[in-house]
């Protein structure tokens, strides 16, 4: 009878140690399973984080593009004012009085003033390159000289900082 204990004493520590072996493997598998999930759960944290950081950079950058030319559509308003008196200016009847125009020649300077303290500057046309970012063919003609060279302009074209608002209306050699 102990010769049958002694054979069933390996066996039972076989068993115990196998039992320990698939033990193992499922704890290897669980701990590996709950560092994959760590990890997926980390990287999107991470994904989320850059997403932040992007976002708020955007945002930042639609903000001062608001603040940089929020107001141009009043800028623009104040443009058309500024050719009207200029038509009006052109076409003044002879016998108009010349203090009279020079009262509008300087309320146009003031305009053109204001317009410079907020970042609106002219587009120098006559005599440049046709650029179709800058300006607007509205007419060609034949002629000797550059070709796509601007010849005349029949409409002011206006910047805001970088950003063309209106295009200058030319007319181009072909």
């Amino acid at each position: 009878m102990k010769e049958h204990n002694k054979i069933n004493i390996p066996l039972e520590e076989e068993m115990e140690s196998s039992e320990a072996q698939a033990l193992q493997q499922i704890q290897d598998k669980a701990f590996q399973q709950a560092n994959d999930k760590v990890e997926e759960y980390l990287n999107g944290w991470k994904r989320a984080q850059a997403d932040l950081v992007n976002f708020k950079k955007d945002e930042a950058r639609r903000v001062e593009d608001a603040v940089k030319y929020g107001n141009e559509w009043i800028l623009l308003d104040m443009i058309d004012v500024l050719d009207t008196f200029e038509i009006a200016l052109q076409h003044a009847p002879p016998n108009t009085d010349r203090e009279w125009l020079r009262g509008i020649e300087h309320s146009m300077a003031k305009m053109y003033g204001a317009l410079r303290k907020h970042h609106i500057k002219k587009i120098e046309s006559i005599g440049k390159k046709f650029d179709p970012l800058l300006h607007e063919a509205v007419q060609m003609e034949e002629g000797q000289g550059d070709e796509q060279k601007v010849t005349e302009e029949f409409r002011a074209g206006y910047m805001l900082n970088e950003k063309v608002i209106r295009p200058a209306r030319v007319k181009i050699i072909k």
